[in-house]
This record gives structure tokens, sequence and C-alpha cells, in this order.
């Protein structure tokens, strides 16, 4: 559980009649996250580049991929095979929380 000196509590209105408060990150946790965040999309993983190289960003894995899937819904492409591994159901507590599984390899 957060400690209550992490979070801030903000007044909203969520429509015409309903009004209601919503916690948030302060703002020097925010930026932690963000900032680790940040650092944990810069790392590399060994999952092939669309064009050249053996290891990528996270980031650019993620891009390349919501291209292609884009490419495949607008009928551009035929098929779409994902270049990173499905996890089931099984596996993907352990694969969330441990990123240097087969899925998202980290290189030595």
């Amino acid at each position: 559980m957060r400690a209550k000196q992490d979070l801030t509590v903000r007044n909203e209105g969520f429509s015409k009649n309903r009004k209601g408060k919503r916690e948030y990150l302060n703002d020097s946790k925010t930026r932690t996250l963000l900032k680790d965040l940040n650092q944990y999309l810069q790392s590399k993983v060994r999952i092939a580049r669309i064009r050249i190289g053996d290891e990528q960003e996270i980031e650019t894995l993620l891009s390349g991929e919501t291209s292609l899937f884009a490419r495949y819904l607008r009928k551009e492409k035929k098929d779409w095979l994902p270049r990173i591994g499905i996890i089931e159901k099984a596996q993907a507590s352990s694969s969330i929380a441990n990123p240097t599984t087969r899925f998202l390899e980290k290189p030595n």
C-alpha cells in the first residue's frame, strides 16, 4: 500500500451532475515513475529489427509492431505475425513481472 504522502487528492467533475475526488501520484513520484519507464523502454532486447540488426530498444520494438499491425488492419498486408511472443495466461504474471523472459530477452 502506498503512503498517503505519495498521493495527491483532486476534486474533479466527471459529468454535469457528478463530482468526485481522484488520487494522483505527487509530482516527485510521477517524475521518478516516468524516468524509470523511459529508462526501461530504452533497454535493449534480442529481437531482430524490421530492417537491420539483431537487437533493438523496447520502444523501437513496440513502435515497429504497432506499425506492422496498423498496416494489417488497413488491409495493406495480407497477414500479421507478431515478433513478440504471445504470452499465455499461465505465463503472463511471471513474464510481465520479469522482462528478461524469452519474450523480451535482454542481452547479457
